[in-house]
């Protein structure tokens, strides 16, 4: 009876480690998966805010977008006619947007999925979300 609490305890000695590697390991690739989805994310927002600027008055794109797991939240500055939009991104910290153009958000707490207008008004760029 003792050799099998021995083997079971050599055993447990040899797999504890190995189990809790593969968690470990399990846990970084889910944050750098999340890490990559919210920069994918914000690079295909700004492509879409700046086709539609460059569409010209009048342009817009409804779209479906994935909501990034690790956005915390957005703030947007106004220097002149530059706007500054700042992503806060769990993982990363915050990634940052320079806009020639004026951008406006009505709602900055975004959660779920998003369906976002985006509609180039006179020059300016109006973000609305849809729900």
């Amino acid at each position: 009876m003792l050799e099998y609490f021995i083997i079971i305890a050599i055993l447990l000695v040899l797999t504890i480690p190995i189990i809790a590697l593969f968690f470990s390991e399990y846990n970084s690739i889910v944050r750098e998966t999340n890490s990559y989805h919210s920069i994918r994310w914000l690079l295909d927002l700004d492509n879409d805010i700046r086709n539609i600027k460059y569409q010209g008055n009048g342009s817009y794109i409804v779209k479906n977008y994935p909501y990034p797991i690790a956005l915390d939240s957005i703030s947007i500055q106004y220097q002149g006619m530059n706007t500054i939009i700042s992503y806060n991104i769990t993982n990363l910290g915050q990634i940052t947007f320079i806009y020639p153009f004026k951008i406006i958000i009505n709602d900055t707490r975004w959660r779920g999925r998003l369906t976002l207008n985006i509609t180039n008004s006179n020059g300016d760029i109006a973000i609305n979300r849809i729900d």
